[in-house]
């Protein structure tokens, strides 16, 4: 399974990227620039985006429909957040999420999201 990540915090991706592969997805791409990820889809195939809420250029939410207009079913995404204190899961269906997760310094919300819709 391949797996492309989507932050505008490198430290956030270099953190993900080590816990998905110590869960055993060795295949994770990571990209700060979202404005590259539909060229990255395009030419990667990733099984699953998982991308962040708040990014400058684009929004996680934005993003998440180009991709689903763009690419169909080609790749699942996953919409994460650090904002503890809002819950955008309802935003994160609407612009057709097949998830919707809390980020955390452990990375599980995001693992379990990926199992569930793997």
């Amino acid at each position: 399974m391949k797996i492309l990540l989507v932050d505008d915090h490198a430290a956030d991706l270099v953190l993900m990227k080590t816990y998905l592969k110590t869960a055993g997805y060795d295949q994770v791409l990571a990209t700060t620039d979202v404005l590259h990820v539909a060229t990255l889809v395009e030419q990667e195939h990733p099984d699953i985006v998982i991308t962040d809420t708040n990014m400058p250029k684009m929004t996680g939410f934005e993003l998440c429909r180009m991709i689903k207009v763009k690419f169909q079913d080609r790749c699942k995404v996953i919409i994460i957040t650090g904002a503890v204190s809002r819950d955008d899961s309802h935003v994160a269906a609407q612009h057709g999420a097949d998830a919707y997760c809390f980020k955390t310094s452990e990375c599980e919300e995001i693992i379990r999201a990926i199992e569930k819709i793997k």
